[in-house]
């Protein structure tokens, strides 16, 4: 498999000030030639700001926790896309800046299952026959009951993740 690109960069928009008088600081990832950037809803004051290792050069406890802020997000960044790459998942900034931040849908076990039969209804007579939506509905059924039963709650979330050749890794 082709290893990825992966490149991870933090600057200021010198253009674009705040009221307080510091510079916004974003953070661009760039893979495989594509690229994808995210305000990290941190400032600095643009004569703290070293371009050239995209960190704040102050001494002061302000500028430490900046600093160890824009590292841990570094860190946090490159484990979220060896977790992916791992998984073969298909990688995008867009994917990995999402995950970063949390940004991305929660997926419901029994909702997906349920939206999954409502599509397969209404391809009854050219796919699917009605025999085989039955057998979806009891099973969607099972599992809530299932998931009431062992966790206490009406449905629970699970991790989507799509896959480069569209299956799944089992080890």
């Amino acid at each position: 498999m082709k290893q990825d690109s992966l490149s991870i960069l933090f600057f200021v928009l010198k253009g674009r000030l705040l009221k307080n008088g510091e510079a916004p600081i974003i953070l661009r990832v760039t893979l495989n030639g594509r690229e994808d950037q995210i305000r990290v809803l941190r400032s600095v004051p643009l004569q703290l700001w070293n371009r050239a290792k995209g960190r704040s050069t102050g001494k002061d406890a302000s500028s430490k926790e900046l600093n160890n802020y824009l590292n841990g997000l570094q860190i946090r960044l490159l484990s979220i896309h060896k977790e992916l790459y791992e998984r073969e998942a298909h990688i995008t900034p867009s994917l990995l800046l999402s995950k970063l931040f949390a940004k991305e849908e929660k997926h419901l076990l029994v909702a997906s299952f349920k939206k999954h039969i409502a599509e397969c209804t209404k391809l009854i007579g050219i796919d699917y026959e009605a025999v085989t939506i039955n057998r979806y509905d009891n099973c969607a059924r099972s599992l809530a009951c299932f998931i009431g039963r062992e966790y206490n709650k009406e449905d629970v979330t699970f991790h989507y993740c799509p896959l480069k050749n569209g299956r799944l890794k089992v080890k």
